[in-house]
Parts: C-alpha cells; structure tokens; sequence
C-alpha cells in the first residue's frame, strides 16, 4: 500500500509552537505543506479537515477517488525513512544546491 508521510521539519521539535508541517509521497514528492500552531494539528491540517487536500493526495497515487494509502503521521523530530529522503532529494533539479 502506498504511504503518505505527514511531519514536522522545524528545529525544537514541537517546544516552539509553530511547525512547517508536510506531507510527503513515499515516491519522495512533497505533496503539501501547513504552518501548523501545533504539531498535534498536523493531520487535521493536511488531511482531515482538507478534502481538497484528500483528492490530490488519492491522485497522486494512481486514482481520481478512494484511492487506499497509509497515512504514517510521525511523532516531531521525526522523518520519513532514508529511501524516501533519498527520492525527495532526486527530485532535486541539476546544480540546485542544498540550502
């Protein structure tokens, strides 16, 4: 089953407040992104309370509708494994440099 990644990259891990949140594809495509207040709201701000945000993700992943994928939401200061980092960072356009 497909998976989507949802976590918090900000530096605290959760003790400031405020979290750039996203939601990833396991092929490494970042999918969305939401300042939440809290990481606590990761999953309501990126897919429970967004249906429109649903539809894109159930897309991405091969279908217009009920398209079945795992939503993996990770405590903070955790990312998603390795081989989807390495994917992501592929995705990366030729002699753009890490910022």
């Amino acid at each position: 089953m497909k998976k989507l990644y949802l976590f918090s990259n900000t530096k605290g891990n959760g003790a400031s407040g405020w979290e750039i949140c996203y939601a990833m594809a396991d092929d490494g495509t970042v999918l969305a992104t939401h300042c939440c207040s809290h990481i606590g709201f990761m999953k309501g701000d990126l897919i429970d309370n967004r249906p429109e945000r649903k539809e894109m993700y159930e897309k991405h992943f091969g279908g217009e509708r009920d398209v079945a994928f795992e939503v993996v939401a990770l405590q903070a200061g955790k990312v998603p494994p390795d081989d989807v980092i390495k994917l992501n960072e592929a995705q990366r356009p030729k002699g753009e440099k890490e910022k």
